[in-house]
């Protein structure tokens, strides 16, 4: 029954079409409010979902949701033959033969395309893929939490700038590269047939809606995510076929990559669970109309 209601809620029924002509926010309420929070939208059983730094986090819990929604899952990070978390999954029942992990740094063209081959060989095509690789402090530790992000431009280093640049905007881009071809053969059950590509953005990644500065590596490669992946949109616009990009903001979440920060944070602190949920809806509800969009995790578009 809850598949039932699932598909129904993804489907190009008229009526849900004409919901979903108007407010986003306000077709998603009425849909979550006739069919309760369990109909929310995911991968149904079968379909496939790639994602791009599943060792742990967001990417991880995605990973796990998806398993336990059927779904057939690649996870793909540096640590991912070693992660505990992933390790755990394939343990599981749901995991046991529906899940493969790949080692693979997503900064690395020869292991992206390696990743992709498995992938390739394993599933036979992607119907979604999540980008959800990148870092916010610096992941060696050996610059401290008040130097890193930058609050003035003193203290931007070439060092830290390219590294932000690398792993936030040169990663989902190459991942997108690699995986757009698996999209093309996407063979999803419910809504748009078009296969998805998805990257983890960030609101203070908008230079309009920029009012307090700081950050300086940050922002601008989150920036520079946004165009390399509106301007992929823009492509993939020329094809009937195309997969649909998405830029999405998942607010706070309570990870590792947040952590130096949430004694700071006065606004609302995502769990995992939460902020994977949330992603998932917005990336199996959408329609050719949301290609190209920066979305944050109600779905509602984000200023350039």
């Amino acid at each position: 029954m809850q598949q039932l209601l699932h598909q129904l809620c993804r489907s190009r029924i008229p009526g849900l079409n004409t919901l979903r002509a108007g407010s986003r926010a306000i077709g998603r309420s009425r849909c979550q409010a006739s069919l309760s929070a369990a109909a929310t939208a995911g991968p149904l059983p079968g379909e496939v979902v790639v994602i791009c730094g599943a060792s742990k986090g967001i990417g991880l819990e995605v990973a796990r949701q998806c398993l336990a929604a059927g779904a057939l899952v690649a996870a793909i990070g540096r640590t991912a033959e070693t992660s505990s978390g992933l390790a755990t999954l394939a343990e599981s029942p749901q995991g046991a033969s529906r899940l493969l992990r790949i080692s693979c740094d997503a900064t690395d063209e020869e292991q992206l395309e390696g990743a992709a081959a498995a992938v390739r060989g394993r599933f036979g095509r992607a119907d979604a893929v999540l980008s959800s690789v990148g870092m916010l402090s610096d992941p060696t530790g050996q610059v401290s939490v008040r130097q890193m992000p930058e609050r003035s431009l003193q203290q931007v280093t070439a060092e830290q700038l390219l590294m932000n640049f690398k792993l936030n905007a040169l990663a989902p881009a190459l991942t997108a590269k690699h995986f757009m071809p698996l999209l093309l053969h996407a063979h999803r059950q419910a809504g748009a047939q078009q296969g998805v590509f998805a990257s983890l953005s960030a609101r203070v990644g908008s230079i309009g809606d920029n009012k307090k500065g700081g950050w300086y590596s940050y922002r601008a490669s989150k920036a520079a995510q946004n165009q390399l992946l509106r301007t992929l949109a823009h492509e993939t616009n020329r094809s009937r076929v195309g997969p649909i990009v998405l830029m999405l903001h998942p607010g706070t979440v309570d990870t590792d990559l947040s952590k130096p920060f949430h004694g700071v944070v006065t606004w609302e602190l995502f769990p995992v669970e939460r902020a994977a949920s949330q992603l998932l809806d917005i990336i199996f509800r959408a329609t050719p109309a949301d290609n190209g969009k920066f979305l944050d995790w109600k779905g509602e578009e984000i200023p350039w």
